[in-house]
């Protein structure tokens, strides 16, 4: 996809989230319990979930973002990924509709069966390399779990989070060092340790 076109995508959807609510109030109840849910309740969950406008929306977004734009901006030169980041930055709502996205993803990947961990981590961190949020606390703890998940099923995080740094920019982000150094340098929450915790 063009810069340009991506650019009028993203307009379209940050225009999309800013007018429809989303559906945390609705699903409550079930939100509260999806970390007792086996994976094909989850996946249930989901689709139930992907029935209202706004899951609605949140399903067109992944279907742009998974796997076309992310297959295309990891196949991308540089200087071609830095475009794709610079339209990503001027659309706000989208980065946070992301980091929606980004939970769904990380939680099918504690769930899921070990074949299929090491893509849905791959996923997630293809995904929050399109962000400017990754030198923030609560990021930091999405992560720590994509790595608690590899590294509950014997697949060295270490080297899956230095793959995504590879496509992950060197500008300095808003809140911090730049993606690629926070990707290259991550340690995970300790929260059994005091000293470790955000």
């Amino acid at each position: 996809m063009a810069a340009f076109d991506m650019d009028e995508a993203l307009d379209q959807f940050d225009a999309a989230l800013v007018a429809t609510p989303d559906d945390d109030e609705d699903f409550g109840d079930e939100l509260v319990l999806v970390s007792e849910m086996d994976l094909a309740t989850y996946e249930a969950f989901l689709a139930k979930r992907a029935a209202t406008p706004y899951g609605k929306l949140m399903v067109r977004l992944r279907h742009l973002l998974v796997p076309t734009l992310i297959d295309a901006y990891r196949s991308a030169r540089d200087d071609e990924r830095e475009r794709v980041l610079a339209v990503f930055a001027r659309h706000r709502f989208v980065q946070i509709a992301i980091w929606a996205l980004i939970i769904e993803d990380t939680w099918r990947l504690q769930k899921a069966f070990i074949p299929d961990k090491l893509r849905l981590a791959r996923q997630v961190l293809q995904l929050a390399v399109l962000t400017d949020d990754l030198g923030l606390v609560e990021p930091g703890r999405i992560l720590t779990g994509v790595w608690s998940g590899l590294d509950a099923a014997g697949i060295d995080p270490r080297q899956v989070f230095l793959e995504a740094a590879d496509l992950a920019s060197d500008r300095p982000l808003p809140h911090g060092p730049s993606a690629r150094d926070v990707l290259r340098e991550f340690e995970p929450f300790d929260y059994g340790n005091p000293t470790r915790q955000p």
